[in-house]
């Protein structure tokens, strides 16, 4: 029998030891987490998160052409054909319920091909459709167009569903199609999609080489912005350009909102808010605004926008508890165990 030599033993036991320690690495690492994950549980108990925009209405038109017969929402769509091969599709009611979303903005959305055409009716057709998939679930769904039904709906255990109309091109530039999408339950517009509209700049004219067609909001974009605040139409400012957003912040009486943007010190995207713009956002203890951090991932693996791991500015703009998160999925697989991870001055994390 051969006998072993010194070395080997060491090897062995070295083995042993490390293939320990990372498997006591690992377990504290995930109890540690699952304590986090325990603690987000019990805030979103008591605390209803909300997320502004969700595509999914515009998926069931692409592809079910609003025939919601056919649309099987309460399973679960990564395993149904075409959601499963589908990159923009991450909805349905069982994913809600594991994220623990409360309140659901769905986005009423009519391509910018459509505008000066149908995009009224489109718009109309898709607000038709939220309020119909909203009635076939109402054990799990209820539409809501107050913050009070919002916190109603929570203590329910219902998904509160609100109305977004997606891009100033759906009004028609008529305020009277503004008052009547508010009267159907729309509850913000977003100023502009990705194309300019008669009376307000979208985002692409901040490109280099573009050339703004208005330089923000025309007198009509002003009335817009004005008669949205006596509605209490929340404005989205989301899409537009930078003089857009300069002109609505002094236009609005109320708080406006960037319902899928970021800001843009940190991610280099036209979409984004730039710091001069941010530092314009009143910020009162009572209400106060998001800074928005917002990551875009093309298919496959490659991040075209930010890192996963951001470190907040020692004298950041705004304190981190005005800090949003948002993502935008434009691939159709994410490692679900990766943790996004932000940290504050003082040093400490929030995932």
């Amino acid at each position: 029998m051969r006998r072993r030599k010194p070395t080997e033993g060491f090897l062995l036991c070295g083995l042993f030891f490390w293939t320990l320690l990372v498997h006591l690495i690992s377990t504290c690492l995930a109890i540690q987490l699952e304590e986090r994950m325990e603690i987000v549980r019990k805030v979103l108990k008591e605390v209803p998160l909300i997320d502004g925009h969700n595509d999914l209405p515009w998926n069931i038109r692409k592809f079910l052409k609003n025939q919601l017969r056919e649309f099987r929402f309460g399973e679960d769509l990564r395993d149904i054909t075409p959601w499963s091969t589908s990159a923009w599709s991450h909805t349905d009611l069982r994913r809600l319920k594991e994220g623990m979303v409360a309140a659901q903005f769905w986005s009423a959305y009519a391509p910018c091909s459509s505008q000066h055409l149908d995009a009224v009716q489109l718009t109309l057709e898709q607000i038709d459709l939220i309020r119909r998939l909203v009635n076939l679930y109402p054990q799990h769904m209820a539409l809501v167009t107050t913050a009070d039904g919002i916190e109603e709906s929570h203590r329910s255990g219902k998904l509160a569903s609100l109305i977004g109309i997606e891009g100033g091109h759906s009004i028609g530039t008529s305020l009277g199609v503004l008052r009547t999408f508010y009267q159907l339950g729309a509850r913000y517009l977003t100023l502009t999609h990705t194309c300019n509209t008669p009376w307000a700049d979208c985002c692409k004219v901040d490109e280099p080489g573009q050339v703004p067609h208005i330089g923000g909001l025309s007198h009509f974009g002003t009335l817009v912005v004005t008669e949205m605040n006596r509605l209490g139409m929340i404005v989205d400012l989301s899409h537009v350009s930078v003089p857009t957003m300069l002109d609505a912040l002094a236009t609005s009486k109320a708080p406006v909102i960037f319902s899928h943007s970021s800001a843009h010190a940190i991610c280099n995207s036209s979409r984004n808010v730039p710091d001069h713009v941010l530092k314009r956002l009143p910020l009162p203890a009572e209400h106060p605004e998001p800074v928005l951090a917002h990551y875009r991932f093309r298919y496959g693996s490659r991040i075209i926008s930010c890192l996963l791991f951001i470190k907040l500015l020692k004298k950041p703009l705004f304190d981190v508890s005005h800090a949003w998160v948002w993502f935008t999925f434009i691939f159709s697989q994410f490692r679900p165990n990766t943790q996004i991870r932000f940290r504050n001055t003082t040093g400490s994390d929030m995932v």
